[in-house]
């Protein structure tokens, strides 16, 4: 620790007094150096010129600088780029030498991250900023977390790894893990390297991404997974001087890409401050529990912090804090996600604007040097400190270059104001601009980062014009400063749209208030269609005025462009001939009779050829594509789609089939409903409805569809009119959000202009009110009753219109499952499915049914209802695909004493997620609600999948199962399915219920030790309950299965795969026997794979249950036995592992050990059988 100590000190503290100790035989010049070349330095450069210290002949080099930074000298002194790179340490330690600088300002951590102070410090140079030892907070994740561990520093409950196993392992374990995590490289990553996966399965995948495929390269070769925090993020910076640390106005940026926090992370798009989540008081909690904690704990391990450090905070609301934050006055939790050891970027852009203009920055960083922060601390004469902030807000927003953060274009011209020649203006600093901003716009500051002048910068003669080209992802950032946020972001808003260069790319909504680039212009349209586009009409109509709606005056609108992926759609004709933009975008294949490119790669072109078109919004008119995730996601909340019906009665139909479905349903009204496209067809949130009669006795489906596209297009204007709302439709939908997906809940909740009136029966949009309408009170006189007297069907219990709104909401769920041969239509007397569709040449149909058992019972204690579904479909699938047949479609049976609509849609959704797993489609089912025989809350579940396989690709083998062939065993999630009922007797003989913390695994190990130690519950990590654990849901292996079971071979009926075994009820012990031909033994060693802790822990509190009991009820932590030739094994395994399975080699078959056995009829040969060696161990282990 000495050295660690010394090293820290002559890296901070010496370097600012090393000139006094003769170090140097020269006094310094009074120039300084900034290292790097992003907007983060050109704002540091603008700030220091402004010092008094500062005078003519005096410079500010930036290494190595921007186009900027080249042109941001001021009246007071120059400001000059040198050409190193801030990587490059010996060669910037060489010029600061050379030029005798007085301080050095450190902009990236990488330099700090290598050792630059270090560097500086041995040459007796001041440096702001930390020494390597210190700058390890940021270089490391993993030591970051750890330190904060040993400080007491509040931060989300956490693991490092560095094996992608064991991170797998950890991120599946719902004892380990909460559903969601978040996955952070340790090493330096540019700010991109956090990843926030949507469920367990894609956060196990990008852990591997990170370990094992390199995705991060060195910097991921260790990663931390850490819970997922809900709330509001800022960034609280401090000055620090090695003792003291000292906030600045807290700031919140915007990472993601796209609007709505979509896409992938960058650098920072945008920022504003100061944050409305950290007042006075909560700034004073961050610095005595976070900041000064953290200074205090770094001098205590020998590695004295100077320089600014950043604190990336999470404040939870009141109430609803993690058990590992602080908890601040007002009672709002606080928690750190990461350690900066820099100022941030582009957090700087709206930070320094905000010090008091008497504020000298450079003497303010040069004190910290020589630990004299306190200077700048205490009171002066007029009562106020010297380090001090100006009243007001700054909002900053980064432009960034077309296809940032990934590829992207460079050298493209930029221009300001109107010109592409500049002559200084519109550079913050330079004294030849207006304002040092935007010419124009006032209040504004320009701050460069990609940008370089059209000749070499340290030739360029700042007299002549100039030209500036784009040469980095994020280009530039305008800030605003205003007495408010609202008023800086507008003015950073205004300054954007003076600012051009080919492919810029912003976001609308820095400061969740959306911005539209062209407040005052018409509203631009996008639109996709693949038909005639006979919406796409109305919609001109609208706006020329041919087409008046309700009296409405036109609308302020242009479409931009018409795409399609057909080139003789009769769309692009109705565009062409109105003069506007037709491309054809068609989605190729990726080599001659290859497959088609992905759904993904289409996505990117679409979103090209919007983005070129500077769409506001985007229209989906007859578009006969599946749109990808990326598409939504671009696009959230301004891409709309127009559905033939109300939904959600008949989703996920087209054209003339829904008007047929109403036709059939009986119904007397109909229409269309605009909705928020996304990735599950007629799933998103409705916008508006246009309604109209349907005629059953003279309608047939071409009447009543021409009738309802009449409404189509009208319902379409109707939203582009929310839009033209400047600001305020979409800003409400950034600060609300939807609470329902009916039309009456998006406008009422909004507050946006009511459009259409709200459905007839607003309580049907959510289940919750749908249940409280349907559950009426409880039984007693006269329950039965109708208005008259007489009973009626709702009276004694079975409500049929409780049923229809269940229909109504699962619809969307099933339609989510839909695959060639299905379109997971629901309401129908029967499901169908087009098997020709599917490609098999001799199939064989293959049937399975299975229930879910008494797990039911532990979901209704837990009050869990949304993984017994996925158990279900596991059940069923998982038995047919031991036979070699892929899942083609799902019935399920859902009974009741009661109907809720909640649970039963949670129990449905589980159903369909199940049924995406398996790649299989929910056509239909059945829900009885049946009083008498079923108590109120009790419900049963029976699901039934067919599937198919060829007829030569169907297993066992029986005749070729043989001595010798290795058997290899796919992990289980759990318990599975089977055993619930002696899992419950013996919880219950333990005297642990359900809600109980989960008494088994580390994390409740963790918390007993703390316990018996008398030091409380422990903070590492959150313990489940016994409930959530036994919960998890069966794991479902046919993704993993099935490109083994239809390879060449396999369809050839010489597949790698001999048999498959579903361990289910009867264990390992009478499941695999299933597979095996007579006299033959399956010897499994319990020692080869990994018994889960579950187990265990059954066998303990159920009285010490016998090892055979314990494998003939529970699979033991194999839930697939797959059989396989020994020259095939490692092949097998290999490949079922890079599909995300857990593979053992668990045992081997061999012949009995006596050959036969006598029988009724003679002799014969053995029964199969199976020795498990070592499982009183295992489970005792």
């Amino acid at each position: 620790m000495a050295a660690v100590c010394a090293g820290a000190f002559a890296a901070t503290v010496a370097g600012g007094v090393a000139y006094a100790l003769g170090r140097r035989s020269e006094m310094p010049s009074r120039d300084v150096l900034v290292v790097g070349g992003g907007g983060r330095e050109h704002a540091l450069a603008w700030r220091l010129a402004q010092s008094p210290q500062l005078g003519t002949g005096d410079t500010v080099y930036v290494a190595p600088g921007n186009g900027g930074t080249a042109l941001c000298s001021s009246a007071r002194c120059d400001v000059s780029n040198v050409a190193i790179s801030a990587t490059d340490i010996p060669a910037l330690v060489r010029f600061a030498r050379e030029k005798r600088v007085r301080l050095v300002v450190v902009g990236p951590e990488q330099p700090l991250v290598e050792g630059l102070a270090d560097a500086l410090a041995a040459e007796g140079i001041p440096c702001f900023g930390p020494s390597k030892a210190a700058a390890e907070l940021e270089g490391s994740k993993a030591y970051c977390k750890d330190f904060m561990a040993r400080h007491g520093i509040p931060t989300a409950e956490y693991a490092t790894f560095s094996d992608s196993k064991a991170a797998e392992e950890h991120i599946l374990d719902a004892r380990k893990t909460a559903d969601r995590v978040v996955i952070k490289t340790s090493g330096l990553a540019a700010g991109k390297g956090v990843v926030l996966p949507a469920n367990r399965a894609a956060a196990a995948k990008e852990a591997r991404a990170f370990l094992d495929g390199g995705k991060f390269g060195a910097a991921g070769k260790t990663i931390v997974v850490e819970e997922l925090l809900e709330g509001v993020e800022a960034s609280v910076l401090a000055f620090c001087d090695g003792v003291t640390a000292w906030p600045l106005p807290a700031a919140q940026d915007h990472k993601r890409i796209w609007e709505f926090d979509q896409g992938p992370n960058t650098g920072g798009m945008g920022a504003f401050a100061p944050s409305p989540a950290v007042d006075e008081a909560m700034s004073e909690h961050v610095r005595r529990t976070v900041l000064q904690p953290a200074v205090d704990g770094m001098r205590a391990e020998g590695r004295p912090f100077v320089g600014v450090l950043f604190a990336g905070l999470m404040i939870s609301p009141a109430g609803r804090a993690p058990r590992s934050a602080s908890t601040a006055p007002d009672g709002r939790g606080v928690s750190v996600l990461e350690f900066n050891v820099r100022l941030g970027d582009p957090e700087t852009q709206v930070v320094l604007p905000l010090l008091h203009p008497d504020v000298d920055l450079l003497a303010l960083m040069a004190d910290c040097t020589r630990g004299e922060l306190h200077l700048w601390l205490a009171p002066g004469p007029d009562g106020q400190r010297r380090l001090r902030f100006r009243p007001g807000a700054a909002a900053t927003v980064v432009a960034a270059s077309h296809g940032y953060p990934a590829a992207y274009a460079k050298g493209r011209p930029i221009s300001i104001a109107g010109s592409s020649t500049h002559g200084g203006s519109g550079v913050a600093g330079s004294s030849r601009g207006a304002s040092g901003g935007v010419p124009g716009v006032a209040g504004t500051l320009l701050f460069h980062a990609g940008t370089q002048l059209e000749s070499d910068s340290a030739s360029a003669d700042p007299a002549r014009p100039f030209t500036l080209r784009t040469s980095g992802g994020r280009v530039l950032a305008v800030t605003g400063i205003g007495a408010t946020i609202d008023a800086a972001l507008e003015r950073a808003y205004a300054g954007m749209a003076a600012v051009s260069f080919q492919g810029k790319a912003f976001r609308r909504d820095i400061g969740r208030s959306y911005h539209r680039p062209r407040p005052h212009e018409p509203l631009r349209v996008g639109v996709l269609g693949s038909t005639n586009g006979t919406d796409l009409a109305a919609v001109l109509g609208a706006i020329d005025g041919t087409l008046r709606v309700r009296d409405l005056p036109p609308l302020d609108a242009s479409v931009e462009v018409v795409i399609s992926n057909r080139s003789g759609a009769g769309i692009l004709d109705k565009a062409r001939a109105r003069g506007i933009p037709a491309l054809h975008v068609p989605r190729v294949r990726v080599s001659p009779g290859g497959p088609f490119e992905s759904r993904e790669e289409y996505g990117r072109k679409l979103i090209d050829a919007l983005d070129g078109h500077d769409v506001d919004v985007v229209l989906l008119v007859g578009f006969m594509q599946i749109l990808a995730g990326n598409v939504c996601d671009r696009y959230k909340w301004r891409i709309l789609n127009v559905h033939p019906s109300l939904l959600p009665a008949h989703a996920g139909g087209m054209d003339t089939d829904v008007h047929a479905e109403v036709l059939a349903a009986g119904e007397t009204e109909s229409g269309c409903t605009v909705h928020f496209a996304e990735e599950t067809v007629d799933s998103g949130p409705y916008l508006v409805q246009r309604r109209c009669p349907v005629y059953p006795r003279r309608d047939d489906a071409a009447a009543l569809k021409e009738r309802v596209q009449a409404l189509e297009g009208e319902a379409f204007v109707d939203a582009l009119r929310l839009y033209q709302d400047r600001r305020g439709f979409l800003t409400a939908v950034l600060r609300k959000g939807y609470a329902s997906s009916s039309a009456a809940g998006v406008l009422a909740g909004l507050g946006a202009p009511g459009i259409v009136p709200p459905l007839a029966d607003p309580a049907s949009s959510a289940a919750g009110a749908a249940d409280a309408a349907a559950g009426g009170g409880e039984e007693g006189e006269d329950a039965g009753a109708g208005p008259d007297g007489a009973l009626t069907y709702a009276g004694a219990g079975v409500s049929i219109d409780t049923g229809n709104r269940l229909i109504d909401a699962i619809k969307p769920l099933a339609a989510s499952t839909r695959r060639p041969g299905a379109d997971a239509q629901l309401g129908g007397f029967g499901g169908l499915f087009d098997l020709a569709r599917c490609g098999y040449s001799d199939p064989v149909l293959v049937s399975g049914t299975d229930g879910v058992g008494t797990k039911l019972l532990v979901a209704r204690q837990a009050g869990i209802h949304s993984t017994v579904g996925v158990d279900l479909v596991a059940m069923c699938v998982n038995d047919i695909v031991v036979q070699g047949a892929e899942p083609l479609f799902f019935l399920d049976y859902f009974a009741t004493g009661k109907l809720s609509i909640s649970d039963a849609a949670d129990v449905v959704s589980g159903i369909a997620e199940g049924c995406r797993q398996a790649g299989c489609a929910l056509v239909g089912g059945e829900t009885a609600e049946m009083p008498g025989l079923y108590a109120k809350g009790d419900y049963d579940l029976a699901g039934f999948s067919v599937g198919a396989v060829e007829r030569s690709a169907i297993i066992p083998r029986m005749d070729e199962v043989c001595a010798g062939d290795v058997i290899l065993g796919l992990a289980s999630s759990g318990v599975h399915s089977n055993g619930f009922s002696l899992v419950r007797k013996s919880a219950e003989r333990a005297g642990v219920a359900m809600d109980d913390p989960c008494p088994f695994g580390p994390a409740a190990e963790e918390a007993a030790a703390a316990a018996a130690a008398g030091e409380g519950v422990p903070s590492v990590r959150r313990v489940p309950s016994l409930g959530e654990v036994l919960l998890t849901p069966t794991r479902i292996y046919v993704r993993s299965l099935l490109p083994l079971l239809r390879s060449e071979a396999a369809r050839a009926g010489a597949g790698a795969i001999k048999a498959l075994a579903h361990i289910t009820g009867g264990g390992l012990l009478e499941n695999l026997p299933r597979v095996m031909p007579r006299g033959s033994v399956a010897r499994l060693d319990a020692s080869a794979w990994t018994v889960p802790e579950v187990f265990k822990w059954v066998r303990r509190a159920g009285g010490g249950i016998d090892p055979t009991e314990m494998a003939r009820t529970f699979n033991l932590g194999i839930g697939m036995a797959v059989v396989v030739s020994p020259e095939n094994a490692a092949m097998v395994a290999d490949d079922l592992r890079g599909r995300g399975e857990t593979v053992f080699r668990i045992g081997r078959i061999s012949a009995a050990d006596a050959a036969a056995y006598a029988g009724p009829h003679g002799t014969a040969a053995a029964e199969p059988r199976v020795v498990i060696e070592g499982l009183a161990e295992a489970l005792d282990a």
